[in-house]
């Protein structure tokens, strides 16, 4: 049996060690658990942990919990689970993403970049059909030709609808769980595919391109999460950008609901490169009562610089966190344009707080963000400057495709071209709305 102490890493606050996480509310989707609890004991430490974290602190240690003073009193004993007294708890107005996640299940994630699935993501197009967003190198569906654009038809024999869609439709997250996938492809024809879920290793760069436009070379760049193994990939792709002499970068944002602060600045500083050097990238404001951890960040010196005066991001509602840091913490020392659609919205962020002796981690908001102006706020996302509706029947990188279509528009032209919308563009549903460790891997 499992001990019932919990150990929270109160007043011990390393921004370094931050994670900046994302997660969402779904109506069929919740922040349940990864794994069985496996004692009345353990329900009990850890709802009483759960509680002092959010609204009583712990003897002389306060509530960590941004918004603790909007925690309603309630009773412990009310509650069968800590899920429950967590969604209980949050703070509704603003808080779509504190949760409960496996332990290591999350560190398998951040560290190493690696989770149990099928490894690839997918999203709902305008006439409801669920189309493949992108395929991760390392997943199954990679060596049966599964590309981008084609459509989700069925999971196990269950017709796929944005109603009957939940992420329970592929089973466990356990390796060896099978799924039969029936998907069409973008000439009509349907492939039945069965694979088996496995340790998936996810490349977080999903490609990385210099296109040739006139006389100019543009740097191209999409990627899908902030993780620790994301910083080899990241300095390949820039250091290439860079041998290139690349006139203008694209960063294409827009299935990237976040993750690390460290990877988050180490992609910042490459982008504003030397004038933003030594510069704050983000502060971090805690609640009242730990006003006295509120501290900066600051951009570092990349080797990978390019020297460029203005970038380019392409987000959607699924962009957020981490990917929203970036954004914002470049709009003070270079000219910043989105094109695509608004982001998220998620100016917060989270520490992890472990409890001891069970594979289990409380994931709350604890601290709020704003760029080097103070700036920040961004509940409902940040505006774009052109308004581009996903176009998911072409590659990521394809100069054809709609968003970065729009963009080397306005490099060529000085304008924005009038965003239109296909049938076959996105909208509504995406993975930012099921809240947990699920959103932050970004993909199934």
């Amino acid at each position: 049996m499992k001990g019932n102490r919990i150990v929270f890493s109160f007043g011990i606050i390393s921004i370094l060690m931050s994670i900046i996480l994302v997660a969402t509310t779904c109506r069929k989707d919740s922040a349940g658990p990864a794994a069985p609890i496996d004692t009345v004991a353990e329900y009990s430490a850890m709802k009483t942990g759960i509680y002092q974290i959010f609204k009583t602190g712990n003897g002389n240690t306060p509530p960590f919990y941004l918004w603790y003073d909007s925690v309603k009193t309630v009773n412990l004993d009310l509650f069968k689970t800590p899920f429950e007294l967590l969604d209980s708890l949050m703070y509704k107005a603003l808080d779509r993403f504190s949760y409960l996640a496996s332990k290591s299940q999350q560190d398998q994630l951040f560290n190493e970049g690696q989770y149990i699935g099928i490894g690839f993501g997918f999203k709902l197009d305008a006439t409801g059909l669920f189309r493949v967003t992108f395929v991760f190198k390392d997943s199954p569906l990679a060596t049966q030709g599964v590309q981008r654009g084609w459509i989700i038809k069925s999971v196990n024999g269950v017709t796929v609808t944005p109603t009957s869609f939940t992420s329970s439709a592929f089973g466990k997250d356990a390796a060896g769980v099978t799924n039969t996938i029936v998907f069409e492809d973008l000439t009509g024809t349907e492939h039945s595919i069965t694979v088996s879920k496995k340790l998936i290793t996810m490349n977080t760069v999903l490609t990385s391109k210099v296109l040739q436009l006139n006389n100019k070379k543009i740097g191209y760049l999409a990627f899908e999460s902030f993780l620790s193994p994301s910083v080899t990939e990241l300095n390949t792709a820039f250091a290439m950008f860079k041998s290139q002499q690349i006139n203008d970068l694209i960063v294409d944002l827009r299935y990237n609901g976040g993750g690390s602060v460290d990877v988050a600045d180490s992609m910042a500083s490459s982008i504003a490169g030397d004038i933003a050097n030594g510069n704050v990238f983000v502060y971090f404001n805690f609640n009242n009562r730990y006003a006295y951890q509120n501290s900066s960040s600051d951009f570092g010196n990349s080797k990978y610089g390019f020297g460029l005066n203005r970038v380019f991001f392409i987000t959607s509602e699924g962009t957020a966190s981490a990917s929203e840091l970036v954004i914002n913490g470049c709009k003070p020392y270079i000219t910043v344009y989105m094109v695509g659609e608004k982001t998220y919205g998620k100016p917060v962020g989270m520490i992890p707080q472990p409890f001891a002796g069970y594979d289990w981690v409380l994931v709350p908001i604890v601290f709020q963000t704003t760029n080097a102006n103070h700036d920040g706020n961004y509940f409902s996302g940040i505006d774009v400057n052109s308004t581009v509706a996903d176009d998911l029947i072409h590659e990521l990188g394809d100069p054809q495709e709609a968003c970065l279509a729009s963009v080397l528009a306005f490099i060529q032209t000085g304008s924005f071209p009038v965003g239109t919308k296909s049938l076959r563009t996105s909208k509504a549903w995406n993975i930012q709305q099921i809240r947990g460790l699920r959103s932050e891997i970004g993909a199934f």
